[in-house]
């Protein structure tokens, strides 16, 4: 079991079919662990993990609103060293064992809301994410980390309360600020959208569940809308979708971006090879960008090189070195640093 996590029953991992099958009766018999949800997807015949983790985390994702600012007096701060987040002044907090959206199952049911011009259907997921692939008619926040959402979410929201003032100023559901050219030259964020009027129900999805399980509880915990709004989110998520729905009949459009060595799937979970993965960020580079002069294979990307500090530089230039050694059969076992060390 390659990259077993453990974070409140969440995790993932990679393994063949004899282990596989011996790992999931293991877990399915223990107490902690009965009626454990399990989706078997493919690899293209390699190992989709580097090696053996075993961790135990207080959570996978990070939303910013799980750890209470009221129990130490102080605002609370993402694990990714954010100095706020929009919930750290807030009541609002996160525990979908106690609030969480109502499931939607992959197929028609989720496409009737895709559909409805009078339903908000919200791609949780990160800019490195959507950009390669995601539902049609879904709302985009283009958000950097998965902590700026509740922030994107009150002001995505906020038209409600213009409505209910008498200052609602279009008919449209979504308003959608027009691009300004010199802003997406810059790759600067751009204004975000905002809702017009009260929708008729809030949708969100994300890859496999858990960030939905988190904003859907956010969203429920804040009240941001009223309680005649229903708020659904994707079960299994897209790859759900993706392993049910057949192509010909899906309201996806794009690849969907995976965090481990197969970097994207299409319908059917089959693995793309249209992406690769930059070492640097981790985010999916296409055959045209790696053509790009700012792209050092297993060392940066255009993305990231401006960011990585020398001494990350020059380790991961080892590492591929060190990798390239393994690929010619010079040596035989990985020398180098843990790839997510950084």
């Amino acid at each position: 079991y390659e990259y077993p996590l453990s974070a409140r029953g969440n995790g993932n991992g990679g393994e063949d079919d004899d282990t596989r099958d011996k790992v999931l009766q293991y877990l399915q018999s223990h107490q902690y662990f009965c009626g454990l949800r399990t989706r078997i997807s493919q690899s293209n015949g390699g190992h989709v993990f580097h090696r053996l983790k075993i961790k135990q985390k207080n959570e996978i994702v990070t939303i910013g609103c799980d750890r209470p600012a009221a129990a130490s007096g102080q605002a609370a701060k993402s694990s990714i060293g954010d100095d706020c987040c929009a919930c750290s002044s807030s009541s609002a907090s996160v525990d979908p064992s106690e609030s969480v959206g109502t499931y939607v199952k992959p197929g028609k049911d989720w496409d009737d809301l895709l559909l409805d011009p009078d339903v908000v259907v919200i791609d949780t997921r990160n800019r490195y994410e959507t950009e390669i692939g995601t539902f049609m008619n879904a709302v985009d926040p283009d958000t950097f980390s998965f902590t700026e959402f509740p922030e994107w979410m009150r002001h995505f929201a906020e038209g409600i309360k213009d409505e209910r003032d008498g200052k609602r100023s279009s008919s449209e559901l979504i308003c959608i600020p027009s691009i300004d050219d010199e802003s997406s030259n810059t790759g600067t964020k751009q204004e975000s959208p905002h809702l017009n009027r009260k929708p008729k129900a809030v949708a969100m999805f994300c890859t496999g569940g858990i960030r939905c399980e988190k904003s859907t509880s956010f969203v429920l915990s804040a009240k941001l809308f009223p309680e005649d709004v229903p708020i659904y989110h994707l079960e299994g998520g897209i790859l759900a979708y993706l392993a049910n729905v057949p192509e010909e009949e899906s309201m996806w459009r794009g690849e969907c971006f995976v965090f481990d060595q197969r970097v994207s799937v299409k319908h059917g979970l089959v693995p793309s090879d249209k992406f690769s993965s930059c070492h640097g960020c981790r985010r999916p580079v296409s055959a045209f960008e790696r053509a790009g002069l700012d792209y050092v294979q297993g060392v940066c990307c255009k993305h990231c090189r401006d960011d990585l500090t020398d001494k990350q530089l020059e380790r991961f230039r080892e590492r591929q070195r060190q990798q390239d050694l393994i690929d010619r059969g010079i040596v035989q076992k990985p020398l180098f640093y843990d790839p997510k060390e950084r």
